[in-house]
C-alpha cells in the first residue's frame, strides 16, 4: 500500500471532522440570544465559507482515492491533475477571503472597543468635572 491511499484517508478523516466542528460552531452561534443580527450573518457566512472548504477537502480525498481508476493515458491524466490543481486553488480562494472577512471582523470589533473606551473615558472625565464643582 502506497502513500496515497494513506493520504487520501487522512483527508477524507480531516474532511468529516472539519464538517463537524463547523455545524458545532455554526448551531452554537445560532443559539446565541446575545449575537446581533450582523453577528448572525458574519457566522453564517464564515460557516458556509468553512463548509465549502472542508467539503474540498473530502472531494480531494475522493479523487486520490480514485487515481488508479484514471486511464494512464495523456488527455485523461492531465484532466485529471488539472481537476486536483483547480480544487486546490479553490481551497486557497476559499482561505483568503476567510482570512480577509477574519481581518475585517477583528478590525471591526477594535474599532468597536476604542469607541466604547473613548466614551467611558469622557464620562469618566465628566465625572470627575462634576466632583471638582
Amino acid at each position: 500500500m502506497g502513500f496515497l491511499p494513506i493520504i487520501a484517508l487522512v483527508l477524507l478523516a480531516l474532511s468529516g471532522l472539519l464538517l463537524d466542528a463547523h455545524r458545532r460552531t455554526w448551531r452554537a452561534a445560532e443559539a446565541d440570544a446575545e449575537l446581533d443580527e450582523r453577528g448572525r450573518r458574519a457566522a453564517k457566512a464564515q460557516y458556509l465559507r468553512r463548509m465549502r472548504a472542508s467539503g474540498t477537502i473530502g472531494v480531494l480525498g475522493a479523487l486520490l482515492i480514485l487515481q488508479p481508476l484514471v486511464p494512464q493515458e495523456p488527455l485523461w491524466f492531465t484532466l485529471y491533475l488539472l481537476l486536483l490543481v483547480l480544487l486546490c486553488g479553490w481551497m486557497l480562494l476559499l482561505a483568503l477571503v476567510d482570512g480577509f472577512a477574519a481581518a475585517l471582523r477583528v478590525r471591526r470589533a477594535r474599532h468597536e472597543t476604542e469607541s466604547l473606551e473613548a466614551k467611558l473615558e469622557r464620562e469618566i472625565q465628566a465625572a470627575r468635572d462634576r466632583s471638582d464643582d
